[in-house]
C-alpha cells in the first residue's frame, strides 16, 4: 500500500533529501520539527530504542509501501489559489506498528482536527487512519504556514494520546475536482486494500467534513 498516490510523480517534482532507515517512511518534506510528547517517568524513551509501552503494540503486515519518492516544493507560489485542497500523510514513527487504529487515538486525532478547525488553522474535508499512517484532505488558508499548522496537529493529537511521530510528513496540492475525487477514492480504498474491511464504509477510523 503506497503511502502516496500510486500515480506517477509528475516530471516537475523533485526528489527528498535523501532516506532516514529508521523512521517509519523515506525522509519526505520537511515540514517543521515538533517537541515529541512527554511520558510519565519510567514510561520508555521516545527516541524508539527500549519503549516498554510500545513492546505490547501489535504490528500489521499491511504496511505501506516505503519507497522514496518525488514531491513538491512544500511553499505555495503566490499564484496557487489557497482554496486548493491538500493531501497529506502523515506516519508513526515505527514502520509496521498498530497505533492509529484504536479509538483512542482516533478519538485524539478527531479532536486534533476539530481543534484546528476551530481556531481557522485550516479546513479539513476528509481524514482516514491506517495503522501506522494517516491521510487527510485539507484546505490552508494562505495567511497559515503549512509546516506549522501540520506540526501543531501533531502535538494536540500528542496532547491527547502519547504519538511518536515520524519527523517529517507529506503534502501535495491537488489541481482540480478530478484530482481531488480521485485521490479521495485511493484513501478511501486504503483498508480495503489492506484487506481489513471488504467495504471502505465499514473502517471505523473515517471521518469525513465535506
Amino acid at each position: 500500500m503506497a503511502c502516496c498516490s500510486p500515480s506517477s510523480p509528475r516530471p516537475s517534482e523533485r526528489r527528498s533529501p535523501g532516506r532516514d532507515s529508521t523512521t517509519c517512511c523515506p525522509r519526505l518534506l520537511r515540514v517543521g520539527r515538533h517537541a515529541e510528547p512527554t511520558l510519565p517517568s519510567g514510561e520508555g524513551n521516545l527516541s524508539g530504542v527500549g519503549i516498554p509501552w510500545m513492546a505490547e503494540v501489535p504490528t500489521y503486515s499491511g504496511g505501506m509501501d516505503y519507497r522514496i519518492r518525488k514531491q513538491l516544493p512544500h511553499s505555495r507560489p503566490d499564484w496557487v489559489d489557497d482554496r486548493n485542497t491538500l493531501f497529506i500523510t502523515l506516519c508513526h514513527k515505527h514502520r509496521g506498528v498498530s497505533h492509529f487504529n484504536s479509538n483512542l487515538v482516533w478519538s485524539a486525532l478527531v479532536h486534533a482536527a476539530d481543534h484546528l478547525r476551530l481556531r481557522g488553522k485550516w479546513a479539513p474535508l476528509l481524514m482516514l487512519a491506517m495503522p501506522d499512517h494517516l491521510h487527510a484532505l485539507v484546505r490552508i488558508p494562505r495567511e497559515q504556514d503549512i509546516g506549522k499548522v501540520i506540526g501543531r496537529f501533531k502535538r494536540t493529537t500528542s496532547y491527547g494520546y502519547p504519538t511518536i511521530w515520524q519527523a517529517d510528513g507529506f503534502d501535495h496540492r491537488l489541481r482540480g475536482q478530478s484530482e481531488y475525487l480521485a485521490k479521495r477514492a485511493y484513501i478511501l480504498q486504503n483498508p480495503v486494500r489492506a484487506g481489513m474491511v471488504g467495504r471502505s464504509e465499514d473502517w471505523p477510523y473515517l471521518k469525513t467534513w465535506e
